[in-house]
């Protein structure tokens, strides 16, 4: 049957060889001369993604947890009694809430 990948004809399925890896090499005898099929192999570069993690890990170690920033604006407007709470916001946030739980109320 022809290998559609290599354009190769055999009559010996791919797959698992004997040393039980897939892709190992296999002789193919079509009656004429044997021929040497070696299937393409993924590969995959596990150090680049290991050292990506790595950083990502390390940035948001260093990340602070609060943004103080923001803390101090938010208690310097509650002092001021300038603080405005935002009750429609408030109501969107606690309905979006409720259609994600998935609880119709039954």
């Amino acid at each position: 049957m022809p290998d559609p990948i290599n354009g190769v004809t055999t009559n010996i399925p791919l797959g698992v060889g004997s040393a039980g890896q897939t892709g190992t090499t296999q002789a193919v005898d079509d009656g004429a001369a044997a021929q040497t099929v070696v299937p393409a192999t993924d590969q995959a570069d596990v150090g680049q993604t290991e050292a990506l993690l790595a950083q990502i890990i390390q940035a948001a170690n260093n990340a602070p947890s609060v943004d103080e920033t923001r803390v101090n604006a938010l208690q310097q407007q509650i002092q001021n009694g300038t603080y405005q709470v935002d009750s429609m916001a408030i109501a969107k946030k606690l309905m979006g809430l409720d259609s994600k739980s998935g609880d119709d109320g039954e």
